[in-house]
């Protein structure tokens, strides 16, 4: 996720359904894997001169972590994972990210938060490859859920694609793969992403 998207109207589907998903099933750990990455931030037009956004601004409004203050509210242990993402170690940051999943033993919702979703064919650094939800699925352990995001793309039917190449990826019936998205039409939050999730 890039720190520039943070904050926007899909968290607020994003959580909203994380949240909704913790009351129903007394789940009190998520682990968001938020494939960080630095933005290159606009610069301000102050006057006549050239400035930079002041760090504790972007802080305010795109700190990833800020999603503690919720968590503290609802009584939920909210980690994210916020190791910068670089594609060039994609291979050992899942190994990391396995190693994390398979040391909390509390039942836990892992939540992968990639900026635009699973791979097709080319994984780029906002894409999550099949093989790797593979590696960190397989360390969830029984009643665990795991939960992807996944922004539209160029087919009609892009929801269903995504469901099954996600099954696919997970080993699953397609019937296991359950999503929630904001509701068709409702303009204040948008109808460009989906959020599966698949219980253990």
């Amino acid at each position: 996720m890039k720190d520039i998207y943070y904050a926007d109207k899909r968290d607020i589907v994003k959580w909203g359904g994380i949240v909704y998903l913790c009351s129903k099933t007394g789940i009190k750990n998520v682990l968001q894997v938020a494939y960080y990455r630095r933005d290159k931030w606009p610069k301000l037009s102050f006057e006549k001169e050239t400035i930079d956004l002041p760090e504790e601004v972007k802080k305010h409004f795109r700190d990833i972590k800020d999603i503690s203050r919720l968590a503290r509210r609802l009584s939920l242990k909210i980690k994210v994972i916020s190791k910068e993402f670089k594609p060039e170690t994609r291979t050992s940051y899942h190994r990391r990210l396995c190693k994390l999943t398979s040391a909390i033993k509390a039942r836990k919702i892992v939540f992968l938060d990639p900026d635009v979703g699973l791979a097709s064919n080319i994984a780029k650094a906002q894409h999550v490859k099949p093989d790797e939800i593979n590696m960190i699925w397989e360390t969830l352990s029984s009643r665990d859920f795991l939960v992807f995001y996944q922004h539209r793309f160029r087919f009609s039917n892009w929801v269903e694609k995504r469901r099954n190449q996600l099954a696919e990826a997970c080993k699953v019936e397609i019937d296991r793969v359950r999503s929630w998205a904001a509701q068709p039409k409702a303009k204040q939050l948008p109808e460009d992403v989906v959020f599966f999730f698949i219980e253990k």
